[in-house]
């Protein structure tokens, strides 16, 4: 037993160990916040109701999941018909009305063909459109749902619904209609057919009118309601570019060049507010970005497959489900930086909500549901760095201050500064540079300060050390880069100081050299004292000050009161031996004690106190550097310019 008791208490270490590497993974687990919530089945698509913060999430073949955003809670497991969501907006939600619709692509059986209805109180019903629905828009304004048939016989039509009496409206396309995009602003619909056409629905009348050879295989479709411009993806193998399309003219305008050629399209979206349309490549693992304005186009690196994409323009995020490696990229739209988060295994769908900011990803692989919170993931410091001028580096005339930055998702910008004065404004976007004209300042030294400022406003400063050297027939002085203008020392020890001495322009002369303002007791020296210099020149100096190391004295007593010790020593015996008594034994006794007592006093009397320990005398004043702040002055002068001065620091503690 008590062998076995030996063995137990042997494992205890162990699990220890054990224990915390569990506690470690599950807070490694919890850095970026993301919150896993378990699915029976593999979800396909899912809709965000920010209204009621509930998410419903599909899963073949025929379940919806409706999940709870704020006790991140399975509320209820609906059945619905088959392979509902098989794209990734077969799913929608009107927030007016409380309604979701789930495009149920079906089987070979007409009446497989339907759209599920589900309430506020997560009741089920169908409604019979055409043959293939696929992907579904709605009008939350009119009331209306829009479905996309891409199916045999009856398909090459989108269903329009009257979200009231549920009314169904077939309206004929394209052939393959697959994405479609709502302007409720216009009440238009576009719809991208895999025929390389897009029909545009008036939503009024429901009247199509097509808009022919605009690409070859179109994929995702999106409208900015500001601008009235809309964008196609192309997923053809080949693709050149994004489609842009008037929608006041119902014509093709451009098609924006991919950054990366020959790279096919996927998820398409627009930031209204900022007029940025993103666009994944999923077989090139970038995403394009392109500004509205200019429909110039840049690319973003997000590795994995990047397929479907959400927006958040509340707060200006991108959000990026890379497929196959079970990530998200999230851009920041104003520095279009970007950080990476681990989800669940291929996230195939994505979407966000606009009321509490959080961000869900349906994951097929690993049938889970991610959440995560923006303000909380890929949290990253900010940093700054100037990376010219040089620290310590000679400026002159107009020069282009330049820094790099980066503060995760959120980078507000970069300030700069001079002395502390602002430097124009704040610098919002890369690159980070900014002119000074330096003939605005003294010639001397100067300090560049460049801060970068989150979304969450946490800065980070970062600093450099300049001497303006405008006007040839001039000189300076300047501490080093690797030097301090102030330096502390005990008493006793040394202080050096790395100089700079720097000439103009056109200054060609001898320059003699001074230290004034040391202790008095310590030595200020300069090397060199005097130095030959060229035109635009610099020039090492040294400046060392020694002091001298504190040695207090003992005092000795005697010393002031010589004259009278010197006295008092000759009547000691006199007096003594004076005293009153008449025996013989006694008087010789005092004579003995008076004699002693003089000698005492005479050898004090002459400094000869020193037998006597040294804590019976006190302490008199020091002879070394006495503590305290010094400024010290050096001074450069020559002939022919006016004298520079230099101002150091020594502290003698």
């Amino acid at each position: 037993m008590q062998g076995n008791r030996r063995n137990s208490e042997l494992s205890w270490p162990l699990w220890a160990i054990v224990i915390l590497i569990l506690l470690w993974a599950a807070t490694a687990a919890a850095d970026q916040n993301v919150e896993t919530i378990s699915l029976g089945a593999a979800p396909q698509s899912l809709a965000v109701n920010p209204g009621t913060n509930k998410i419903y999430v599909t899963s073949n073949p025929n379940i919806v999941y409706v999940v709870n955003a704020g006790s991140y809670l399975v509320e209820a497991t609906l059945t619905v018909g088959n392979y509902p969501g098989i794209g990734p907006n077969g799913i929608a939600v009107n927030t007016t009305t409380n309604k979701t619709y789930v495009a149920n692509y079906g089987s070979t059986t007409v009446s497989s063909n339907t759209v599920s209805v589900i309430d506020g109180n997560n009741n089920v019903h169908s409604i019979t459109v055409g043959n293939g629905p696929e992907n579904i828009a709605v009008n939350a304004i009119t009331n209306t749902i829009y479905v996309t048939n891409y199916g045999y016989g009856t398909g090459n039509t989108v269903s329009a619904i009257n979200g009231s009496t549920e009314n169904v409206t077939p309206i004929n396309t394209g052939t393959g209609p697959r994405w479609l995009a709502v302007n409720p602003v216009t009440n238009m619909v576009y719809v991208a057919n895999q025929d390389g056409t897009v029909t545009v629905i008036n939503g009024a009348t429901n009247t199509p009118t097509p808009i022919k050879n605009v690409g070859l295989y179109f994929s995702q479709i999106a409208v900015n309601t500001t601008t009235n411009m809309v964008y196609v993806g192309n997923n053809t193998p080949n693709a050149t570019g994004i489609v842009v399309i008037n929608g006041a003219t119902n014509t093709v305008t451009t098609t924006v060049p991919s950054v990366v050629f020959n790279s096919a399209s996927w998820g398409v979206a627009v930031n209204s507010t900022t007029n940025k349309i993103y666009v994944t490549n999923n077989n090139n693992d970038t995403v394009t970005v392109i500004d509205g304005v200019s429909n110039i186009a840049g690319a973003l690196a997000s590795p994995g497959e990047p397929q479907a994409i959400a927006i958040n323009s509340a707060i200006n995020r991108v959000y990026v489900a890379n497929s196959t490696d079970g990530t998200v990229t999230v851009i920041d739209g104003v520095a279009n930086q970007t950080a990476t988060i681990a989800v669940g295994s291929e996230p195939s769908a994505i979407g966000v909500s606009a009321s509490s900011n959080l961000v869900f990803v349906a994951n097929t692989a690993s049938s889970s549901l991610s959440v995560i919170d923006p303000s909380k993931s890929g949290a990253v410091a900010p940093t700054v760095s100037i990376t010219y001028p040089a620290n310590g580096s000679v400026v002159s005339q107009t020069v282009t201050i330049a820094a790099t930055a980066s503060a995760g998702l959120a980078l507000a910008g970069v300030q700069f500064a001079i002395d502390g004065v602002p430097l124009g404004s704040q610098v919002t976007s890369a690159p980070y540079t900014m002119s000074w004209n330096t003939l605005s300042a003294t010639n001397g030294s100067h300090v560049i300060k460049a801060v970068t400022t989150d979304g969450s406003g946490n800065t980070e400063p970062f600093s450099v050390t300049v001497t303006v050297a405008n006007g040839g027939a001039v000189f300076f002085l300047s501490a080093q880069a690797t030097s301090s203008t102030s330096q502390t020392v005990v008493a006793g020890g040394t202080a050096r100081y790395l100089l700079n001495l720097i000439s103009g322009a056109s200054f060609n002369g001898t320059v003699s050299l001074t230290c004034a303002g040391a202790p008095a007791t310590a030595v200020c020296s300069v090397v060199p004292v005097s130095q030959s210099v060229s035109v635009s020149s610099t020039v090492p100096v040294t400046v060392t000050v020694s002091t001298v190391a504190q040695s207090a004295s003992l005092a000795q007593p005697g010393k002031g009161r010589a004259p009278f010790t010197f006295a008092l020593a000759l009547l000691a015996p006199f007096a003594l031996a004076g005293w009153r008594g008449s025996r013989r034994r006694k008087l010789i006794r005092r004579w003995v004690i008076g004699g002693f007592l003089a000698l005492t006093m005479l050898l004090a009397s002459c400094g000869a106190g020193g037998a006597v320990p040294a804590t019976s005398f006190s302490t008199g004043k020091s002879t070394g550097t006495a503590t305290g702040t010094y400024t010290l002055t050096i001074t450069g002068t020559s002939a022919t310019v006016t004298p520079t001065t230099l101002s150091l620091t020594l502290i003698v503690d």
